[in-house]
């Protein structure tokens, strides 16, 4: 009827395309931007006394971007790490076979 899976097999994880890697890279790259960006945002507010007041904003942005960057890192670290794992694990059953 169906395929049957072997044992000490698993299915491919099917990634939707909004968390490809490519798309994860250029979300680290955008959001490294950002806060180099809100980095300079805070530098100005600290120098101008007429914009002390909105110093917020750009620390706002930078903890945001600070926490969709690591997400974004430790998602694409996982996957490194399980790619890698995978692989040494096939070569590895390879040669015992």
């Amino acid at each position: 009827m169906g395929h049957k899976q072997k044992f000490g097999q698993a299915k491919k994880v099917i990634i939707p395309w909004y968390d490809a890697n490519l798309l994860c890279y250029i979300i680290i790259i955008f959001t490294i931007f950002v806060i180099g960006f809100s980095l300079v945002g805070v530098s100005i507010a600290l120098n101008n006394t007429i914009y002390i007041n909105y110093i917020w904003v750009p620390v706002t942005i930078i903890i945001l971007s600070v926490f969709v960057l690591s997400s974004v890192s430790v998602r694409i670290t996982k996957r490194i790490i399980l790619r890698f794992k995978n692989r040494y694990l096939k070569e590895f059953n390879k040669d015992t076979l």
